[in-house]
């Protein structure tokens, strides 16, 4: 044919094809291995440490070693990505006007405050105690910990005989945690580190602080909850020790003690959970309301502010109902699908609400 003829575009061969997928199965494969030794390495840091420990417990911390050693994997794995996606996000939220920024805080806290009332709260008294400084202070845990994890790599890397297996696979667990305690003192930055531990832990102290006294009227119920469940419950402590063995009898008053603690810690929270959802239900609809109509008079749509106008009031109280009576045909939880993305939340949330909760009662 001519050479104006048109040809159809040429397609990867077969045998290229199958190269490609050759070194992505290479790459896997690598890839699962180094995981597998980084699990495996771990797992025999844990062994050694759990040889120190108190004889009572170290059984338990020896049969947990193979979980813990990938839950660490895991999360190593894991960390970098969470470190990219909270960058990315960070830069998003940069670039919103910082109306709708306030706004959409609004809206969340108005769908949301009653299912993380202790969380929004520690929020809010984190800024208070410091919240720039503790984001700085994280930031160089972070580089502390990269610091330390490349020096590991290349550690596990090191074959000082020449017999083609690496050193760190070949000593025993407790020269193994010997040499990584070693190297991350060689590594790590002491006074970087105890300058970045040292705020996070008084920022911490001041949070637990702020939240007892704004949640001191839930603890206080929270007590007397318990309390009051103790007294009826106690009639049957010797009645369950005749069930028991010997041995286990002792384990009676304390499991009953904390039955009724975790029993009357959900019931105080529920309360203030309602409580809460009333409270930001309305002030999260209020700011959205406002922001809202501001925004929109900023870029002129609207010809009157916030200032000028009951269009605010009668947006704010109408995202107000809608947040709470979200809130309450929900039973002040996450429904599905939102759970699965908001389980770290919930997390911090049952954290917040053990630490401000548990050491008093």
């Amino acid at each position: 044919g001519s050479s104006n003829e048109l040809r159809p575009l040429s397609r990867p061969s077969a045998r290229a094809m199958s190269a490609a997928g050759l070194k992505k199965t290479a790459a896997g494969k690598a890839a699962e291995k180094s995981d597998e030794g980084a699990t495996a390495r771990i797992q025999k840091l844990i062994e050694a440490a759990a040889d120190k420990a108190p004889s009572k417990i170290s059984p338990y911390i020896s049969k947990a070693a193979p979980f813990i050693a990938a839950a660490v994997v895991a999360f190593q794995v894991a960390l970098p990505y969470v470190v990219s996606a909270i960058v990315t996000v960070n830069g998003l939220i940069a670039q919103l006007p910082e109306k709708l920024l306030y706004a959409g805080l609004g809206f969340l806290m108005c769908f949301f405050g009653g299912v993380f009332p202790a969380t929004i709260a520690a929020f809010e008294a984190w800024n208070v105690c410091g919240g720039n400084e503790a984001i700085e202070h994280i930031k160089t845990l972070y580089r502390e910990l990269e610091t330390v994890q490349n020096a590991s790599k290349e550690d596990d890397k090191k074959d000082d005989d020449n017999d083609g297996i690496a050193d760190v696979d070949q000593i025993s667990g407790a020269k193994l945690l010997t040499r990584k305690t070693l190297l991350t003192m060689r590594e790590v930055n002491p006074d970087k580190f105890n300058s970045a531990v040292g705020g996070l832990y008084i920022g911490w102290i001041g949070v637990l602080a702020i939240l007892k006294i704004q949640f001191a009227k839930t603890i206080t119920l929270g007590q007397v909850i318990g309390d009051k469940l103790y007294a009826p419950v106690q009639r049957i402590e010797p009645a369950l020790m005749d069930i028991c063995e010997e041995d286990y009898r002792k384990w009676v008053p304390v499991v009953l003690k904390w039955t009724c603690k975790v029993i009357a810690i959900s019931i105080a929270w529920w309360i203030q959970r309602v409580i809460s959802a009333v409270h930001s239900a309305i002030r999260g609809g209020l700011m959205f309301g406002k922001y809202v109509v501001n925004f929109l008079h900023e870029k002129g749509y609207l010809k009157t502010d916030d200032k000028d106008t009951y269009m605010d009031e009668v947006i704010g109280w109408g995202i107000a109902l809608s947040g709470f009576l979200f809130q309450f045909f929900t039973g002040f939880r996450a429904p599905f699908p939102l759970n699965l993305v908001l389980f770290p939340v919930q997390m911090i949330e049952w954290f917040v609400v053990g630490s401000i909760s548990t050491k008093t009662m």
